[in-house]
């Protein structure tokens, strides 16, 4: 079997936290460009749906219908005191 030694503890310890700042040091340089790619990506396709949006509903305006007489009948109606 063989043996935990101290210089492997070391090794394998100095490793972990070279990975882990290098990731730290990435995400900080890299996370303002993602979100910022994200973001206009995110505007864009709100647009895109609004625009679409305001397409429809200038095509989807009924015709005007005429107004027809046929109300019915008129009853006036008197005041009780």
């Amino acid at each position: 079997m063989q043996e935990a030694s101290l210089t492997g503890l070391i090794r394998i310890l100095l490793i972990f936290f070279v990975v882990y700042y290098a990731i730290k040091f990435l995400t900080r340089i890299f996370t303002p460009h993602i979100v910022n790619y994200l973001s206009k990506k995110v505007e864009d396709n709100m647009k895109e749906q609004f625009k679409n949006q305001q397409q429809t509903k200038q095509n989807d305006v009924p015709p005007k219908e005429k107004k027809k007489d046929n109300l019915g009948e008129y009853i006036d109606y008197e005041e009780i005191e």
